[in-house]
């Protein structure tokens, strides 16, 4: 049986994906700030994209299982919303990557990023990260169909 993947493998791989696209990146794997996301990416205009991980768990009937966030995690991405600073949710080691971003802060519009180098990508937009909150927690997001 195949093992899981790790997030910090699985961050680990994404860094030099992204550094191989010509971005600059920094894990900040801290326990010292409560919800800082696992990677900082920064592409060569300066913009700034808060990445978190978590680990895929199993995908039933449209719904993504994986580890949930916890609350300060969930604070800081809707604080990023808010100030309309762009933040990834990759669900990391299932049948390919699952991206999640607020629809309030989109990505792709502000962002030249990369999705390309995570191949075979599901990107999904959510309503917005305080409003998901309860399925965030819980580490259950709907993404529709099967993968």
């Amino acid at each position: 049986m195949k093992r899981p993947v790790k997030e910090a493998t699985a961050s680990r791989a994404l860094c030099k994906k992204l550094e191989a696209a010509g971005w600059q990146t920094w894990r900040l794997e801290t326990r010292q700030a409560s919800g800082v996301p696992d990677i900082v990416a920064r592409d060569n205009e300066g913009k700034l994209v808060w990445i978190e991980t978590k680990r895929f768990r199993k995908l039933k009937d449209g719904v993504l299982h994986c580890n949930g966030m916890s609350p300060a995690q969930i604070a800081f991405a809707a604080k990023c919303e808010r100030a309309g600073v762009p933040y990834l949710l990759i669900v990391v080691g299932g049948p390919h990557p699952f991206v999640f971003e607020s629809r309030a802060t989109s990505l792709l519009d502000s962002v030249d990023f990369p999705l390309f180098v995570l191949t075979d990508t599901h990107y999904t937009s959510l309503v917005g990260y305080k409003e998901c909150a309860h399925a965030l927690k819980a580490g259950k997001l709907f993404i529709g169909g099967s993968a």
